[in-house]
């Protein structure tokens, strides 16, 4: 017998799916209940990350129900707290629930997250499901750079990166700042391979992507590497001693 009210258990038919859909709808309208009682009780002295938390996962379960113009407003407010309480991982995902709520603003919301992710340290998870926005809704045609990983490496350059995106060529040049990368290999329209070359200062490069011919496309990834310092007390390696100083 099916127990319709544990849609785990359901088999996996047209009708029984459906089933299954309206028990984790219930499931969710619940948990939404539950988060708006929270928000209701708490304290007027609570700390503000904690009101905007409840409120980030009140959008999110608003916006998964598909009732995107009720998630927007509440996320847009605990995007607000995240932000003055420098938050800004939490202020990030708002950013994505916000974009997922299909709004009239939500591309800008979309910006601010991709922005967030590539000047903070925040959950690479993150980060991945914004800029995937990115390339969902650019033109299966039109050439974007998305990311590099890694995203930083050593003044000396010379180490591996993936850059990933969309309508890579066979033939793309690569370049980090103004120095060209070798080694280009197109693994497909979404990836690429390079050796990055050696930087001429530290700090975050733009990662350019040119396609082949006169009229090839570019696209430029701000801000999309940066090199780092080499440690402290790196150098050429330098034989200090012999031991023993003599043999047979």
């Amino acid at each position: 017998m099916i127990d319709y009210f544990n849609p785990d258990q359901l088999e996996d038919t047209a009708a029984e799916s459906l089933h299954k859909q309206l028990g984790q709808q219930a499931q969710l309208e619940g948990a939404l209940v539950e988060l708006r009682t929270q928000l209701e009780r708490l304290p007027e002295n609570a700390p503000p990350t904690q009101r905007g938390a409840l409120q980030l996962e009140i959008g999110r379960a608003l916006q998964i129900l598909e009732r995107g113009s009720e998630a927007w407003p509440i996320t847009q407010t605990a995007f607000g707290i995240c932000v003055a309480e420098r938050n800004w991982e939490a202020a990030a995902d708002a950013c994505n629930v916000m974009y997922e709520s299909d709004q009239p603003d939500s591309l800008i919301a979309l910006g601010h997250g991709i922005w967030l992710g590539v000047t903070f340290p925040i959950d690479p998870e993150i980060s991945v499901n914004l800029l995937s926005h990115v390339v969902d809704d650019t033109p299966d045609d039109q050439l974007r750079v998305t990311s590099v990983t890694p995203g930083s490496g050593p003044l000396a350059g010379l180490n591996f990166a993936t850059v990933a995106g969309k309508a890579f060529e066979d033939g793309a040049t690569v370049y980090f700042g103004a120095l060209p990368a070798t080694g280009v290999t197109v693994l497909s329209p979404q990836v690429l391979t390079c050796t990055v070359p050696p930087g001429a200062v530290e700090g975050a490069v733009d990662v350019r992507v040119q396609n082949p011919g006169d009229s090839g496309q570019t696209h430029v990834l701000h801000g999309g590497y940066r090199y780092e310092p080499a440690p402290a007390g790196a150098g050429p390696l330098r034989v200090l001693a012999v031991n023993p100083t003599s043999g047979a």
